[in-house]
């Protein structure tokens, strides 16, 4: 049978993938039956994705998909960018040594939509605590939803993609100031130029 944190990620990648629209209703033994699971995970999961911030529930109305605006996805652009900054610096303050899998940055690794997003979850899960990465995943999964949504583009991959490279190779050398610098340069410049960006991914290059 499948388990309430199968659900999770099921429904989870369902919403960001855009196949549920801003302000679609969710209704948990429709999903049952869709998905021949039983309303008890489904439950659970709609609460932890209400929790994450991708569902939203109103006494009258029920669980529905939040509908993400261009202001909200660059307010938790603005967060993550002040996130990444302050858990690169812990490293440098506290010496830590991490483990990187330096051969995840290859291209020819990161060779689609789900690959990429667990090479994502790696890095989150080297330099953030376990409360910081649900904080940092949610916050991805909103701009994900705000991408998938409005923004119709095959080069999803290529969003993040320097970013997390850049960012990986500068942890693994110890070369925290110069990530810190780049980490903090790369938000700005999609912030600055949002949501175009999002629609010529290819152009995102970072020094």
């Amino acid at each position: 049978m499948t388990t309430s944190v199968e659900t999770f990620e099921m429904l989870r990648n369902d919403i960001i993938s855009g196949r549920y629209r801003p302000l679609h209703l969710f209704h948990p033994k429709q999903l049952s039956e869709e998905h021949v699971v039983s309303v008890a995970p489904i439950r659970e999961a709609m609460l932890r994705l209400s929790e994450r911030g991708l569902l939203r529930w109103e006494r009258n109305r029920g669980f529905f998909v939040e509908k993400i605006s261009s202001s909200t996805a660059l307010f938790h652009l603005d967060q993550l960018r002040s996130h990444y900054t302050y858990a690169i610096g812990r490293l440098k303050d506290k010496g830590d040594t991490i483990e990187l899998n330096v051969e995840t940055s290859d291209r020819t690794v990161v060779d689609s939509v789900e690959n990429y997003k667990r090479w994502q979850d790696s890095l989150a899960a080297a330099i953030f605590s376990d409360s910081e990465q649900e904080f940092v995943r949610g916050a991805w999964d909103r701009i994900w939803i705000y991408r998938n949504h409005y923004l119709g583009n095959d080069g999803i991959i290529e969003y993040k993609y320097n970013f997390m490279y850049l960012a990986t190779k500068l942890i693994y050398q110890k070369k925290y100031d110069d990530c810190i610098q780049s980490t903090d340069a790369m938000f700005r410049y999609v912030m600055g130029k949002f949501p175009d960006i999002l629609c010529s991914l290819n152009n995102l290059q970072l020094m």
